[in-house]
């Protein structure tokens, strides 16, 4: 049979563990949502260098109308799939800030623990 102070010593190792694991969760979590950040600051650029380049397309060709609306009807795909791709990432960090906010109160919750054991060992 264990005695209290024992006990507590496990216990303390036991969180010391836990603590260990949903850190280097966190830490992956971090990176994740560093190269999201990345990812969508790049996606940002390359809309803006498409705008660009429909918008010059569009200038010098509007007096062809078959190419005209040929070009319309392209740039109309693109701003779908591009917004598809746009509502993905955000969602993708929605998700990863959320779970990053959950370590954070999982790791409060277990510094807490162990305090509270410091305590009862002393």
């Amino acid at each position: 049979m264990d005695s209290p102070m024992e006990n507590v010593e496990k216990r303390v190792r036991e969180i010391n563990l836990e603590l260990h694991k949903a850190s280097e969760e966190q830490l992956q979590t971090l990176q994740e949502l560093a190269k999201q950040e990345q990812g969508e600051k790049y996606l940002f650029e390359i809309n803006k260098k498409s705008n660009h380049l429909f918008e010059h397309l569009l200038y010098t060709w509007n007096k062809d109308r078959e190419l005209f609306h040929y070009l319309e009807v392209g740039q109309s795909k693109l701003e779908y799939e591009k917004q598809k791709i746009m509502n993905s990432m955000e969602n993708k960090r929605k998700d990863l800030t959320q779970k990053s906010r959950r370590l954070n109160k999982l790791e409060d919750n277990l510094y807490n623990q162990l305090r509270s054991l410091e305590w009862e060992g002393k």
